[in-house]
C-alpha cells in the first residue's frame, strides 16, 4: 500500500528525490487523522523499494532517496533500445536532452527526472554498456551508449 501510494505521489508531483526530513511532513503525514509514519518506518518501506529496484539512496545517513516508477534496469533497458533505433549510439548526449530535448520527444523517458536517468545509465556502465561522463549535476552529466 506505501509503495503504491509512494509512486502516485511521485508521479503526480513529478519528483524523483524523496528527503526524509520533508516527507515526514508531507507524503507520510496526514493532517486530517493528525497521524504521521515515523522516520524508521519511512525509511523501511523507502529500503523495500531500494531492494526492489525502485529506489537507491542518495547519502550513507540514509536521508535522502532517488524513486522511480520503473526499475531503474528497466529504464536502461528503454534506453539502450532508444539508441540503437534511433541511430544514437555511440554518440554524447546529455542526459538533459534526453528527458527533455527533442531526441526524447516521444519516448517513454521524456520528462522523466535526470536523477532516474541518471542511475538508468550507472546500471548501463557497469554492464559495460555506456560511458558516463560527470558533471556537477545531472541534467549536465553526459552519456554516451555503446
Amino acid at each position: 500500500m506505501w509503495i503504491e501510494l509512494i509512486l502516485k505521489y511521485q508521479l503526480y508531483h513529478h519528483k524523483s528525490l524523496i528527503l526524509i526530513e520533508e516527507a515526514k511532513d508531507t507524503l507520510f503525514f496526514n493532517p486530517s487523522i493528525k497521524r504521521r509514519l515515523d522516520e524508521a518506518g519511512i525509511r523501511f518501506v523507502l529500503e523495500v523499494m531500494v531492494k526492489d529496484g525502485l529506489g537507491i539512496w542518495q547519502d550513507e545517513t540514509k536521508s535522502s532517496c532517488v524513486l522511480s516508477w520503473k526499475k531503474f534496469s528497466d529504464w536502461s533497458v528503454l534506453l539502450v533500445e532508444w539508441a540503437r533505433s534511433s541511430f544514437q549510439t555511440g554518440k554524447i548526449l546529455t542526459l538533459y536532452e534526453l528527458a527533455h530535448g527533442d531526441l526524447g520527444k516521444g519516448t517513454e523517458f521524456q520528462g522523466v527526472d535526470t536523477l532516474v536517468l541518471l542511475h538508468a545509465v550507472k546500471v548501463l556502465e557497469r554492464q559495460g554498456k555506456a560511458v558516463v561522463i560527470a558533471a556537477e549535476n545531472a541534467d549536465e552529466t553526459g552519456v554516451k551508449i555503446l
